[in-house]
């Protein structure tokens, strides 16, 4: 899990080993956090390449994420530290309006990986 744009927002991603990617994001519907309701919009497509992290979601209430970036350590220094890795890159945010039109914003992200639980199967 890592933390995603706003305070309390996270994504979800999960690598089979086949490849596989999977996941979701959980965010606040609306921009003002204060009235916001919670969603979870599950990854519609995904892809790991190497190093590199892209993904888009499913719309949900007309509000969905284009994601790509790269993964890479971060300051952390094991797993049960908080940025052991990031993805950084750049988020594009797409709403459709009560009008129909399309609006989106793109930031430049850094999503930090929270802290791990050991394997209790390597104790």
């Amino acid at each position: 899990m890592y933390s995603f744009i706003h305070e309390g927002e996270f994504v979800q991603i999960e690598v089979s080993e086949a490849g596989k990617v999977t996941g979701a994001v959980s965010c606040y519907k609306n921009e003002d956090q204060n009235k916001a309701e919670f969603i979870d919009e599950l990854f519609e497509q995904a892809k790991l390449d190497g190093a590199t992290l892209s993904f888009r979601t499913k719309p949900v209430n007309g509000l969905w994420f284009e994601f790509s970036g790269t993964v890479e350590r971060g300051s952390g220094k094991a797993p049960s530290d908080e940025n052991y890795w990031k993805i950084k890159g750049k988020v594009t945010v797409r709403r459709t309006g009560e009008n129909g039109q399309i609006s989106e914003k793109t930031h430049g992200v850094t999503l930090k990986s929270f802290p791990q639980e050991s394997d209790p199967r390597q104790n």
